[in-house]
């Protein structure tokens, strides 16, 4: 009985584990407005523009695809151009998640390593 229980709970924390490499879960468009026009430091931006802006991220990032520094390296110019316009560094990550859920969910396990 012992066992049957450390192979299922080794099971659950490997399922958990691979679970968080994953990146974000792909979403429409209503999900993508309704998260992103959430965000404080987003809320004042039309819907266009936030697509506009998910839209470039997602394609910066596919420049870089096939490699992981390039990646980060998108990522964090983004980040640094967002706080500088006054975002929250909160806000911006998940922005970041959101528009990679709606625009390159393929990019986001790549994102995550």
């Amino acid at each position: 009985m012992k066992h049957r229980f450390a192979v299922a709970a080794t099971i659950v924390a490997v399922a958990l584990l691979s679970g968080c490499a994953q990146g974000p879960a792909p979403i429409n468009n209503g999900e993508f407005s309704a998260r992103a026009q959430s965000l404080k430091s987003y809320s004042t931006l039309s819907t266009g523009r936030l697509i506009e802006f998910a839209q470039d991220y997602c394609s910066r990032l596919d420049k870089e695809r096939d490699n992981a520094a390039g990646l980060r390296k998108v990522a964090d110019e983004y980040k640094q151009s967002s706080l500088s316009d006054g975002r929250t560094a909160e806000d911006v990550d998940s922005f970041m998640d959101t528009a990679t859920a709606r625009y390159c969910p393929d990019l986001g396990e790549a994102l995550t390593k």
